[in-house]
């Protein structure tokens, strides 16, 4: 019998194949060629061209423009970081920070 186990570690998956008694376990890192871009007209696209622009967008914005609420678009940039997007948080004081990507996955 062959087992097939797929364990995800942030942008590291380990592989484990077993046949009786060996086990094999193959590991790799992910490249920016099989990193996916979000569908097109989805609320993660959105997302990157609101954060593509030069100035960047607050939080607060970005969930205004997409009609959710703060920590669910926070929850949305850590999906984005995850996928490969490098996003860069610039504290402005007493204004609220602003978010903006710094480079993006081909």
């Amino acid at each position: 019998m062959v087992r097939l186990s797929v364990l995800s570690l942030v942008s590291v998956e380990a592989i484990a194949l077993c046949d009786g008694e060996t086990t094999e376990t193959i590991m790799y890192t992910q490249t920016s060629s099989e990193i996916k871009a979000p569908r097109v007209g989805s609320k993660q696209a959105k997302l990157v061209s609101m954060l593509s622009r030069k100035s960047g967008v607050t939080i607060a914005k970005a969930g205004e423009a997409l009609g959710r609420q703060k920590h669910t678009t926070s929850a949305t940039l850590t999906g984005l970081r995850k996928r490969g997007y490098k996003i860069q948080r610039q504290d402005r004081g007493d204004k609220p920070s602003v978010c903006m990507i710094v480079t993006e996955p081909k």
